[in-house]
């Protein structure tokens, strides 16, 4: 269905490219309650983005030859506030940022077998929306410097030397 939509719309608009915004976030872990507990995330593997792949495989198949595929992915930094909610993200990084890295590393090392199996199947690059700077977000400039920025960049390596066409969305909806 996530497919069908995606295509009707690019279809409807005469676009040049189709944005792939169908995405699964991480849910809600109810044992972040410290700085200490990130690292107990557990990254996902591939199996648990297979619903958003399919959906990846059939407009690639579908729309690939009239058009750039461009998939959406959300900032490690991001996923993390979906595990434990921002404030809550916000408070550990002030409180242990090395604590909350454990945790983000995780998220990394999922996100880059999402990535890779995106590449795989036909994406021509990401739309990548990443945050963490934003003015009052993180009192200490620095932990976005060697933290969320770091975080992104591992993802942002991986799909600039491997997609020709990729966007960076600097989000500041929070």
């Amino acid at each position: 269905a996530a497919a069908k939509k995606h295509l009707e719309y690019f279809q409807y608009t005469d676009m040049d490219f189709v944005k792939i915004q169908y995405e699964q976030q991480y849910e809600p872990v109810d044992f972040i309650k410290k700085p200490a507990d990130w690292s107990k995330l557990i990254p996902k593997k591939l199996d648990f983005y297979e619903p958003q792949l399919v959906t990846v495989r059939e407009i690639v198949k579908a729309a690939r030859k009239d058009a750039l595929i461009v998939m959406t992915l959300y900032s490690p930094f991001m996923w993390a506030g979906h595990c434990a909610t921002r404030p809550v993200l916000l408070q550990h990084m002030e409180e242990n940022p090395e604590a909350v890295k454990k945790g983000m590393d995780a998220l990394i090392e999922s996100q880059l077998l999402f990535v890779r199996a995106c590449i795989d199947i036909g994406v021509d690059g990401f739309y990548m929306s990443t945050q963490g700077s934003e003015s009052g977000q993180l009192k200490d400039p620095g932990l976005f410097r060697d933290y969320v920025k770091p975080a992104d960049l591992v993802a942002m390596r991986e799909i600039t030397s491997s997609t020709p066409f990729n966007i960076l969305h600097v989000c500041d909806y929070n």
